[in-house]
């Protein structure tokens, strides 16, 4: 796993400035997210690249944290949002405190790591929420046409297992041949990982455009989880 970690951070490194070119503004698929946070909410984003999300709660006085482990989407995102607080770090093993945020996000970061990172991802990101807090994802979902219409034209190559996918950055007549590695999340998994984790899950269904939608048609798998609460 760590080679693939290695191999991430050396691609958004590389591809840093372009990649922000490409995510200035909030998508369609992330505004309705905005519904689960609450004013004054501690925020953490994982896997915040160049920051953008910090704009979907700027009307609500948040106490919003960023890490990635790119240092250099970092930089651009402390650049472009000094009010918030952004940190370069390994979302597996994050350096907070028990307890330390109300809810959490991750816009296409989790699908990063194959299973046995995504779930200490569930577990370090349990282990940073109150009782009772969310955590709100969004994870690629590779069942759909768009990403099977990419792997027949070769644009996306199958991994060493059929979820595993690796895919370059391809933005407009820009292109980069830095691999990046992702795997695909069923809700069935996700299931199963947020039990283990400590977590219900609230709510998931796929989406695109920010409408709910059938697995083949959509471009992500959005999973809502809550923390349970003690005893």
């Amino acid at each position: 796993m760590q080679s693939y970690i290695e191999q991430n951070t050396s691609a958004y490194d590389e591809i840093a400035s372009l990649f922000s070119s490409t995510r200035e503004y909030i998508w369609k698929d992330i505004k309705p997210l905005k519904r689960f946070a609450t004013k004054e909410n501690r925020i953490l984003d994982i896997g915040c690249g160049n920051g953008r999300l910090y704009q979907l709660f700027d009307d609500l006085s948040t106490r919003f944290t960023g890490i990635d482990i790119s240092e250099n989407l970092i930089n651009i995102a402390k650049e472009k949002y000094s009010e918030a607080t952004f940190i370069v770090g390994d979302m597996r093993k994050l350096p907070f405190e028990d307890g330390s945020f109300d809810i959490a996000y991750s816009i296409a970061a989790v699908h990063h790591l194959p299973p046995e990172g995504q779930q200490e991802v569930l577990q370090e990101v349990s282990r940073v929420l109150v009782p009772g807090g969310l955590f709100v994802m969004t994870n690629w979902n590779f069942l759909g046409r768009w990403t099977k219409k990419r792997i027949e034209k070769g644009r996306y190559l199958i991994g060493d297992t059929p979820d595993h996918i690796i895919a370059n950055f391809i933005s407009g007549d820009k292109k980069t041949d830095a691999p990046r590695h992702y795997w695909n999340i069923t809700p069935e998994q996700m299931e199963k990982m947020a039990e283990a984790a400590g977590f219900v899950v609230k709510e998931q269904y796929y989406s695109k455009n920010g409408e709910e939608e059938g697995v083949k048609e959509a471009d992500n798998l959005i999973s809502i989880l809550e923390k349970k609460k003690e005893a």
